[in-house]
């Protein structure tokens, strides 16, 4: 089951738990179109090709640039979040990290949070503008 349907759906009991653990609603713009999260597979799909050699985790840090990102061209796929969590994050307390900079899928002229969207609302809350993190640009050319 795809993220966006578990967090829609609300049903079952990954979505109980989902919708139990995840406290705060999310300020920054939310998407639950399904455009995006095909655009996510793909890319992923992409870097899994390209860089087939390296670890699932590695692959999307190897095809991201590094980069500053605007607050405001931030799209986020996680409505809900654990505010214990942010909290921790804005304390200096990240026990939870996953990578060293959130990863964006860069796409029709924003940025789709994929990874550390706890951070990016710890840095919007923060009153930050931008914030450093990966970027894969996901706008391939339409296939023929």
């Amino acid at each position: 089951m795809r993220f966006n349907q578990i967090v829609q759906d609300g049903s079952g009991d990954e979505e109980q738990e989902y919708a139990r653990t995840h406290d705060m609603k999310n300020p920054l713009p939310v998407t639950t179109d399904p455009k995006i999260f095909d655009m996510m597979e793909f890319a992923d799909d992409h870097l899994a090709n390209e860089f087939r050699e390296l670890p699932y985790v590695a692959r999307f840090s190897a095809g991201a640039k590094l980069m500053t990102v605007p607050m405001n061209q931030i799209v986020c796929i996680e409505p809900r979040l654990k505010s214990s969590h942010i909290k921790d994050i804005r304390a200096g307390n990240n026990t939870q990290q996953s990578s060293e900079y959130p990863k964006f899928y860069w796409f029709d002229g924003k940025y789709f949070a994929n990874d550390g969207t706890h951070r990016i609302v710890a840095a919007f809350l923060d009153n930050r503008t931008a914030i450093r993190g990966e970027v894969v640009n996901a706008n391939f050319p339409e296939d023929d």
